[in-house]
């Protein structure tokens, strides 16, 4: 019986401590929209800026940036360095951390307003190991599309 009273006093204790160190927690990751905000904007008449904002503990892969332009034709990119990683998926890769901006040259098909799309593929990791891909079909604002006109 004395081993039951001692035992039952000794349990509290226990549970208090497995309450602050909690074990083998599911990892939350963040929605890809989040972990790589994506924007874009024209800079001039031939050039769009594809901006992403990398949350902490994340990184996007530099080979794996894929664009597409309607409405004009793509130039070729000048992609910035990257840092190198050791990627569990990937093995030695070039990677951005925090932020990238890559300048999208586009030629122009016609003189006048030139609606665009920009179609953008992306591939991103968390440093705890999930891989995320994304797809984004993004217009040229009015303003970016008037700005294009305004600069040819």
């Amino acid at each position: 019986m004395n081993k039951w009273l001692r035992l039952l006093k000794v349990l509290p204790v226990l549970w208090g401590a497995l309450a602050l160190f909690p074990v083998a927690h599911a990892e939350e990751f963040l929605d890809p929209e989040v972990a790589f905000k994506f924007s874009a904007r024209a800079l001039d008449a031939n050039t769009l800026e594809a901006r992403w904002q990398i949350a902490d503990g994340y990184y996007m892969y530099r080979d794996k940036f894929k664009f597409e332009v309607v409405g004009g034709t793509l130039g070729a990119l000048k992609l910035p360095a990257g840092k190198m990683k050791e990627d569990e998926n990937f093995g030695k890769v070039e990677v951005y951390y925090k932020t990238v901006a890559i300048r999208v040259p586009v030629e122009r098909m016609s003189s006048g307003p030139l609606p665009l799309k920009l179609n953008v593929t992306s591939q991103g990791c968390a440093d705890a190991g999930v891989t995320s891909r994304t797809t984004r079909a993004v217009p040229c604002s009015q303003a970016d599309a008037a700005r294009l006109l305004d600069l040819a």
